[in-house]
């Protein structure tokens, strides 16, 4: 139990070499306990960032406690020094603790992410009514970006190939479910000759969103060195990374 708990913040923190971690994926694909451990580990980790956010404000209350009552002839604020310095650093650390500030790479998925079009099955217009089978339903509603109708369209599909799969990974990441993507996408490239060039972007795309740098440049280097047509975006994102 502790074993799998040490790898679980290895894991979660980027140190695993892309050996371990390529292991540790493949149990995490058929070891549900251990995929629980992960969940709720993340949800530890998410707790204590949250529980420092507030110690913070906890302080700031006090700092404005030992701030000098100001009586009830006017003096001006800000020709007291002190409560001028006082007042800026309040403002910086209030700011710096509750202003969101998206990461580099949560900019660089921004960029860069966007879903992949549709080339299996792409709508027709007028076509609707004449396709009424699940799998058209689902890249239906893909094309529409309705991706969580797709989701679950996809995944009533029986059997799935490597396109149906490839379209979910993207519905997953779409919807912010980059968890549910990764393992998806790993699966085409490992498995499937189809899409896996595909696959090996959007994988690195999976790892931008995630905020694991080190995963990210790992994955966009394998890319740069396939010479896909993704080569010039990965290599545009490694030098930003770098």
């Amino acid at each position: 139990m502790q074993e799998n708990l040490d790898i679980v913040e290895r894991y979660l923190e980027g140190n695993l070499s892309e050996q371990e971690r390529t292991a540790f994926e493949e149990r995490l694909l058929h070891d549900e306990m251990l995929r629980l451990q992960v969940d709720d580990m993340k949800v530890i980790r998410a707790g204590i960032m949250l529980a420092s956010r507030n110690a913070t404000l906890q302080s700031l209350k006090q700092l404005e406690n030992t701030l000098p009552s100001i009586e009830t002839k006017v003096i001006s604020f800000w020709s007291n020094t002190w409560l001028q310095a006082a007042a800026v650093l309040l403002i910086g650390i209030v700011a710096y603790v509750l202003w969101p500030v998206n990461s580099i790479e949560q900019k660089l998925f921004a960029t860069h992410f966007e879903v992949y079009p549709n080339v299996i099955s792409p709508t027709v217009r007028g076509g609707e009514a004449n396709d009424s089978t699940l799998r058209a339903k689902a890249f239906r509603a893909y094309d529409q970006k309705k991706y969580e109708e797709a989701i679950e369209l996809f995944l009533n599909i029986s059997e799935k190939d490597e396109g149906i799969l490839f379209y979910l990974g993207n519905c997953y990441l779409a919807n912010g479910q980059v968890e549910k993507a990764l393992p998806v996408f790993e699966k085409v490239l490992n498995e499937y000759d189809i899409f896996d060039e595909q696959a090996e972007w959007y994988l690195a795309v999976c790892f931008l969103k995630m905020e694991e740098r080190e995963r990210a440049t790992q994955a966009l280097k394998k890319v740069v060195a396939r010479n896909s047509a993704y080569k010039e975006k990965a290599q545009t994102i490694l030098d930003k990374l770098n």
